[in-house]
């Protein structure tokens, strides 16, 4: 079963295409960690014209956090009785058959959509009904808009609502999200026509977004480093709770020495990570495997 547009082995026109624009709500920033809480999404042409809508609020089987509730504005009581992600998902994914997913910030709501794609898979039965997986297509309006429309101060999603004057409601929750995602998402295909009027091939606009969608590749780089020695060596050590010394980079480039106890291992779209115990911090964190180096 295809649930999104199979871009490996065509080059699809763009006016061809049918576009799910989707958003996730959670109740934290984790894929790992947290759960869906709301799913939105728009399916559209390639003019930005409406062809079907879906909606749902997600019972995360927890409770959301304050911090959390004060951004997008969904209570506990508004969930508890709405169905679980697995069964929204299920429904999302026949929703979206066929079409190209798009998505604002496209790493944190394909690693939530992974997430569970993954669980589906694993806990399907009957092989044939299991979704094909060799990496999704997500075009992502961050890297569309910072590539047709560079020197803006911020590609937020609310910095790029102002710049464009769009008014799609409330902020942070999914529907109204991915509505104003349908709108960035028709900017940026109109200035690319405009800047390349002979060009509408779906890799034709891979090469000028450079690299506004998370491929097959990106997940063959994660399956590589899942691997890789180190990773047998952590998986090893949340076996045994063992101590690891290590030597761990942070986004800056900056360099520190820890001790972790490993728990598990997990990744998303692009990335390999550990959760584990880190003695200096004294509690749980995450670490990107692939900046980690054994002492």
């Amino acid at each position: 079963m295809h649930y999104y547009r199979d871009l490996n082995d065509n080059n699809p026109y763009l006016d061809e295409l049918e576009y799910v624009i989707f958003d996730f709500e959670t109740t934290g920033a984790q894929p790992i960690l947290d759960e869906i809480v709301e799913i939105g999404a728009l399916r559209v042409k390639h003019d930005g014209s409406v062809l079907d809508t879906f909606h749902s609020l997600v019972n995360p089987g927890c409770r959301i956090p304050e911090m959390v509730i004060r951004i997008h504005g969904i209570r506990d009581e508004e969930v508890e009785f709405a169905p679980s992600a697995n069964k929204v998902i299920e429904n999302f994914v026949n929703f979206a058959r066929a079409a190209l997913l798009v998505a604002h910030n496209a790493k944190f709501d394909g690693g939530f959509l992974q997430k569970y794609l993954q669980k589906r898979i694993a806990d399907s039965k009957n092989p044939e009904s299991r979704v094909k997986w060799n990496g999704i297509a997500i075009l992502d309006t961050v890297t569309l808009s910072r590539s047709f429309f560079p020197g803006l101060p911020s590609y937020s999603l609310q910095n790029l609502k102002n710049f464009w004057g769009i008014d799609s409601g409330r902020a942070h929750r999914a529907l109204e999200d991915a509505t104003a995602t349908v709108t960035i998402l028709t900017k940026c295909l109109q200035k690319f026509r405009t800047d390349s009027p002979m060009i509408f091939s779906f890799q034709d606009l891979w090469r000028k977004s450079s690299g506004g969608f998370i491929t097959g590749e990106q997940k063959k780089r994660a399956a590589k480093i899942s691997n890789s020695p180190l990773v047998r060596i952590l998986e090893e050590a949340a076996v045994s709770a063992k101590v690891l010394q290590i030597q761990y980079k942070n986004g800056n480039g900056e360099r520190s020495k820890r001790e972790i106890i490993p728990r598990r291992i997990f990744s998303n779209l692009t990335e390999v990570y550990v959760e584990a115990h880190c003695r200096l911090r004294g509690e749980i964190r995450i670490f990107r495997v692939d900046r980690i180096d054994l002492i």
